[in-house]
């Protein structure tokens, strides 16, 4: 198969496009036409290169695969090939490079300018893969790279005061390979990196060797003298490497603070963070805000950002509709929860089918030792730290007194939040003020449906009868906080007062019957 795509470019160095061009054709079929992405593509190739309709049509049926491609992405291909210098003519000429993802057009035009080629074409940027397995002397037998150029001499000069002299591989290595010896040679000088380091990077990240040489060095100058990491940080972290420069900078100027912290300060304790897209991490701010996530939260859990923001809105979605999260919301660790979503719903319907009903969020979100532990014990109740921070919350109380409240209770820490959060809204959703609930806030502890009953059937109770009631309190009428007294009382009376009433309808809890 090498051998013929060889014949087709043994055409002397005038007809190297040309060559180029068989080579990335001979090997098309025709195919079907998924329509939907067809459609994006010919009006893009219409309406954005100005193809007639018929070039457009034909350029698509000719496809071996169907990419579903964006519009958005084809127009960041464009611009971005534009941004390199390439004429709208040229592109027109060629197409299938804008199916290229910008990145990559970026990284294949400028490493082949490192190489020394004088001249880059889209039709080389679609080969690039086929290129930069031939020998440098096939290249510039091509006319690709003038006779005169020393790659590896070439590719050095572009990193500026970079590292000395490298033994040249020689022009019967590859482009690949004299690029791969360049990127050793400058990473090892530039990082101090030992041979079994740089080593391990190489063979870690793998994607580093089709980096441009110039964009990993203004990476590396970004990272240390605009954000402060030190050799030994991007080390240990070598996914940096694949961060670009231009979205660092610009997340620099557009977000400099998250929240009240330095976004140095914030990447310099989660470096995962520079990998996001300046426009990724904008979105996810605004979805935070929506949601009313408060800053406290967003401190504690910075690693959000490093998800996409339609997967952030998503789950924060998920947490404010779902039966057993829901009450979640306004918890500090809220965002801990958006992290691990998928495994905390795995957990939460573990402990449903193990007829467990307390799943706090250390549970959920916690190690799977901590998880385990929880089931085996058997213990089916909570700390009361999620209770507090949903009622400091939906009370507008302070939740250490919220907690003394509860406290009385003797099994306020086995009722889960979800029957706190049910009976809460439909008190405060009857009128009731949120100092009158706190006043009476056992009545959360029992479920919304027996509440509920209880309240619309004080008026048929004989104690209640108006010509009682108002003997008894000197004329006046019950007030809504006497109301939800009196619910409590005789929702406890049958109970003796005992606090057992939490348990009507259910197995008894393992330690409450201790």
């Amino acid at each position: 198969m090498f051998a013929r795509y060889c014949r087709w470019l043994f055409v002397g160095p005038g007809h190297f496009r040309d060559a180029c061009r068989c080579l990335y054709t001979s090997s098309r079929t025709s195919s079907n036409i998924n329509s939907g992405v067809a459609h994006v593509q010919i009006n893009f190739l219409i309406n954005k290169l100005g193809l007639p309709v018929a070039q457009a049509e034909e350029f698509v049926k000719g496809q071996k695969s169907q990419p579903d491609v964006s519009p958005e992405r084809l127009d960041k291909a464009l611009d971005m090939l534009l941004g390199l210098g390439f004429t709208l003519g040229e592109v027109q000429a060629c197409p299938e490079v804008v199916l290229v993802k910008p990145a990559t057009i970026q990284h294949r035009t400028l490493l082949l300018q490192e190489a020394g080629a004088p001249k880059v074409t889209p039709r080389c940027v679609v080969s690039y893969l086929v290129l930069a397995r031939m020998r440098v002397t096939l290249l510039k037998a091509y006319g690709l790279i003038p006779p005169h150029v020393d790659v590896a001499s070439s590719m050095l000069s572009h990193l500026g005061d970079g590292p000395g002299p490298l033994a040249s591989p020689g022009e019967d290595a590859t482009l690949a390979a004299t690029q791969v010896a360049v990127l050793r040679h400058y990473l090892a000088w530039r990082l101090a990196l030992a041979p079994h380091e740089l080593e391990r990077v190489m063979r870690t990240y793998t994607r580093v060797r089709n980096k441009s040489l110039r964009l990993i060095s203004r990476t590396l100058a970004v990272l240390q003298d605009e954000l402060g990491f030190s050799r030994d940080k991007i080390k240990n972290n070598g996914y940096l490497i694949h961060s670009h420069p231009d979205n660092t900078l610009r997340t620099l100027r557009e977000v400099p603070h998250i929240r009240g912290v330095p976004f140095k300060d914030i990447v310099l304790l989660h470096p995962k963070i520079v990998m996001t897209p300046t426009d990724t991490l904008l979105t996810t701010l605004r979805y935070l805000e929506e949601f009313g996530i408060k800053d406290e939260s967003v401190r504690r859990n910075p690693e959000v950002f490093t998800l996409g923001s339609e997967s952030v809105r998503a789950r924060l979605e998920q947490i404010r509709t779902q039966p057993g999260l829901s009450g979640l919301q306004g918890h500090p660790r809220v965002l801990r929860l958006v992290q691990y979503i998928r495994k905390a719903r795995k957990r939460l319907d573990t402990l449903q089918d193990l007829r467990v009903r307390c799943a706090s969020l250390h549970v959920l979100c916690g190690t799977q030792a901590r998880f385990e532990g929880y089931t085996r014990d058997g213990a089916d109740r909570t700390r009361g730290v999620d209770a507090v921070h949903y009622l400091s919350r939906a009370l507008g109380c302070d939740g250490e007194d919220a907690r003394a409240r509860l406290r009385r209770h003797p099994y306020w820490y086995h009722v889960p939040l979800e029957t706190i959060r049910q009976t809460c809204e439909l008190l405060l959703g009857r009128g009731f003020c949120p100092r009158d609930v706190l006043r009476n806030v056992h009545l959360l502890l029992y479920s919304r449906e027996r509440v509920l009953a209880e309240l619309e059937g004080l008026g048929q109770r004989p104690e209640l009868r108006a010509d009682v009631f108002l003997t008894a309190t000197g004329g006046s009428e019950p007030s809504r906080s006497q109301q939800l007294a009196l619910c409590l009382y005789f929702l406890e009376r049958e109970h003796h007062f005992t606090g057992d009433g939490v348990w009507a309808g259910l197995p008894p809890a393992p330690l409450a019957a201790a």
